[in-house]
């Protein structure tokens, strides 16, 4: 999601708007920055999810893709990259005119800005394409580099002293130690995230859970039982950072137009709720009795 500012909003929909797609690279020994004038025109794509399956099942943990062809001699494969678009509109303004709150308008032409992150992640590969100028550069983000690494050993560790620990302790042991970061819920589409010490509240934070055995776990597995217990989907933002999407309407949040930044499609649904909730695959238990080895929502109300 983008929080902009009503000005920004007007001068889009009736001024002339300039975009700029800026690419950073972090390499060792310095950052390498790619504008528009090295970017292919209308070659970029964008994929993100919160579910890919055929039925629509809580978790989420999809990896967000990002492609573009770029004029660079450099393989940029295994490097770090941040990409942003900026926005800059003009509108013609006249005396008494309040787009935003304290704001100062003046007769004549007005410019507004605005930027916002599209993508962070790691590069997959930076092949040279046939003419041998261009590179197709492809990127995953953190959930595809991190999301398939083992945590048993960390599973393993909170159970050491603890017969028993809260889904929330897992959540943020599990952020901590790989270094994922939550968004903060006040802006879940910019690059602002909350300190890795507190957690975005969920309603099964402090379910007490037990310790089961098992070979193997990754950090995908965890967060997406959590999700799947919480009743929300996670995925990452343009910034990298966590956001957990419910199924309530625009959670609580005005509804966003789009379309006067990229031609993009949506489909809104809506849950009615669940009157029961069955897992196993974290160890969850229910008045003594171990769950069966299935995800079962039953009977919507």
């Amino acid at each position: 999601m983008v929080n902009t500012q009503p000005a920004f909003k007007m001068a889009v929909r009736s001024g002339t708007v300039k975009s700029e797609i800026t690419i950073t690279v972090f390499k060792t020994g310095g950052q390498i920055t790619i504008t528009n004038d090295r970017i292919v025109f209308e070659s970029m794509k964008v994929d993100q999810a919160i579910c890919d399956e055929e039925s629509l099942r809580f978790g989420g943990c999809i990896s967000g893709a990002f492609e573009i062809d770029i004029i660079c001699a450099d393989d940029l494969t295994g490097e770090y990259i941040t990409v942003f678009c900026g926005q800059t509109a003009k509108m013609t303004t006249y005396p008494g005119e309040h787009l935003h709150p304290h704001s100062i308008v003046y007769p004549g032409e007005s410019v507004f800005s605005h930027s916002f992150p599209i993508f962070s992640g790691e590069v997959y590969s930076c092949r040279r394409s046939k003419n041998r100028v261009t590179r197709h550069l492809a990127a995953y983000d953190r959930f595809y580099w991190r999301g398939n690494l083992g945590c048993k050993d960390l599973y393993d560790g909170l159970f050491a002293n603890n017969n028993t620990v809260t889904l929330g302790m897992l959540r943020q042991a599990v952020l901590q130690e790989f270094f994922i970061y939550e968004a903060d819920p006040d802006d879940p589409g910019g690059t602002q995230h909350i300190d890795p010490s507190e957690l975005v509240p969920l309603p099964a934070d402090d379910f007490v859970i037990y310790k089961m055995d098992t070979d193997s776990l990754t950090v995908s597995d965890v967060l997406r039982m959590i999700g799947e217990f919480n009743g929300v989907f996670l995925f990452l933002n343009g910034a990298g950072n966590v956001v957990y999407a419910d199924c309530g309407e625009n959670n609580g949040a005005a509804a966003e137009e789009y379309d006067y930044y990229i031609e993009s499609e949506a489909e809104d649904f809506k849950c009615a709720g669940f009157d029961a909730i069955d897992t196993s695959g974290i160890g969850v238990y229910k008045f003594g009795d171990e769950y069966e080895n299935e995800y079962i929502m039953e009977n919507p109300l």
